[in-house]
């Protein structure tokens, strides 16, 4: 499942890079916009077709006598269409390398800090995960650097010889 889900991921990366760099009237909004209604349109007919108990089970929570799961939907909505706008506006800007790098560094201080702040204990293969994520990330960030600093030394010497 961990496969299908990173094969899907990256396919979807790739096509809206590919979407974005093609069509110049799409924007990382408009994708955000086709993406989130796919997926309430998705969910819903899951739900009404195959799921009725659980959309039955959701709203009854709703419908309960507690106002914070309201606020705390609120927040927790608000806080992921404010992740969406930055994830779509670095697609849109940068491209999908960039996101993915981002992304996964996101996720690695995320996991570092759960480790240290809940104190788990890690085994040699996990650490050894972690050791690859992070060398491949920083490989990569070298990489860009090195090719965003060629890139600035060949235009600056075409500068000069054109003076």
């Amino acid at each position: 499942m961990i496969f299908i889900s990173l094969f899907f991921d990256g396919l979807t990366n790739a096509t809206q890079d590919t979407m974005i760099k093609k069509n110049k009237q799409i924007t990382g909004s408009h994708l955000m916009v086709i993406s989130n209604g796919c997926i309430f349109f998705w969910n819903l007919t899951y739900l009404l077709l195959f799921d009725k108990t659980q959309l039955e089970k959701s709203l009854q929570v709703l419908n309960q006598d507690s106002p914070d799961i309201l606020k705390l939907l609120l927040i927790y909505s608000i806080c992921g269409a404010l992740g969406q706008v930055f994830i779509f506006y670095s697609l849109q800007s940068f491209g999908s390398i960039i996101l993915i790098m981002v992304t996964v560094t996101r996720k690695m201080i995320s996991m570092i800090l759960s480790i240290v702040v809940y104190e788990h204990k890690l085994n040699g293969p996990q650490i050894a995960g972690i050791g690859i994520v992070f060398c491949g990330i920083s490989y990569e960030a070298i990489m860009k650097h090195k090719k965003g600093s060629r890139g600035i030394n060949k235009s600056s010497l075409r500068e000069k010889k054109q003076e």
